[in-house]
């Protein structure tokens, strides 16, 4: 079976194929796939495994303002991740990769992460600012996207 995986295996010798845009992708990935973590954590130390997953809304019962805002952090992430990542693939399929896009990209993560932090503590203004920052560098990854095709 290993034999069989390096066989097929497409990355060249001397070719890298992870761009540093991909690379933010999937950073923002992870923290995307982390991001239930701490209300799923919470719900099953506060009611119990079992009863954390029976799957009523979650206004059905009393959480820690924190448990919420991250419940909130991670469907606001979810709601803006398919856009980002729509603009990383077409530029990468476009080959389109320069220090504005490659900014934009870590702009685009490390907002997400700073917004997820102060959401969770609850700090209105500097959770507003970071989001714009997020939907700001996605702005830049399009523009260089269509200034390309045109």
């Amino acid at each position: 079976m290993g034999s069989l995986l390096k066989n097929n295996n497409i990355h060249h010798k001397g070719e890298n194929t992870v761009t540093i845009e991909l690379t933010y992708l999937t950073y923002t990935a992870v923290l995307c796939l982390l991001l239930w973590l701490p209300y799923i954590g919470a719900g099953a130390m506060k009611f119990g495994f079992l009863t954390s997953q029976d799957y009523k809304v979650p206004s059905q019962r009393e959480h820690a303002p924190w448990v919420e805002r991250a419940h909130r952090a991670h469907l606001n992430l979810i709601e803006n991740l398919p856009s980002f990542v729509a603009l990383i693939l077409i530029a990468h399929v476009a080959h389109i990769s320069n220090e504005t896009t490659q900014m934009a990209a870590a702009m685009f993560f490390w907002s997400r992460a700073f917004q997820t932090l102060v959401h969770w503590l609850g700090t209105a203004y500097l959770r507003t600012l970071a989001f714009f920052v997020g939907w700001l560098s996605q702005l830049m990854i399009a523009y260089q996207i269509l200034t390309f095709v045109n």
